[in-house]
């Protein structure tokens, strides 16, 4: 999932602050993001979903300080997914193992404006792609 985050020796990746707002009863923040801005012009987002029971559905929103941004991804955006659907952790000491034991599920979605997409529960979620303005 990292080498779908960032590109492997690629040249210098800037890192920005990314927030989720999805907390549960008691206060925890369901949803961490991180966003780098690639070599390659492309924006990628490493999302993960804590909450080990339910998908959640997002709308991704660019900021600048604080400010609402009109950029937002456009066009194909590359999705890699990897939660409970493709690993689930059998813990029997030392015979402990994954089952499956699966690759990322790996999709194009063509992203339009006010887009949402669907995190999956107990999953890391990888969007990358590029952005405009319009």
């Amino acid at each position: 999932m990292n080498l779908d985050w960032v590109k492997h020796g690629a040249g210098v990746h800037q890192l920005y602050p990314a927030a989720g707002d999805l907390t549960d009863d008691a206060g925890h923040v369901l949803i961490t993001a991180y966003a780098a801005k690639r070599p390659d012009g492309d924006w990628s987002l490493l999302i993960v979903n804590k909450d080990p029971d339910n998908s959640h559905e997002i709308k991704i929103d660019f900021d600048a300080n604080g400010q609402a941004s009109p950029m937002h991804f456009a066009g194909p955006v590359k999705k890699a997914v990897f939660g409970a659907a493709e690993y689930k952790w059998h813990s029997t000491g030392a015979t402990s193992h994954a089952d499956p034991d699966g690759p990322p599920q790996r999709t194009v979605i063509n992203w339009k404006p006010g887009q949402i997409t669907a995190l999956p529960r107990a999953s890391i979620v990888v969007l990358t792609g590029a952005t405009s303005s319009n």
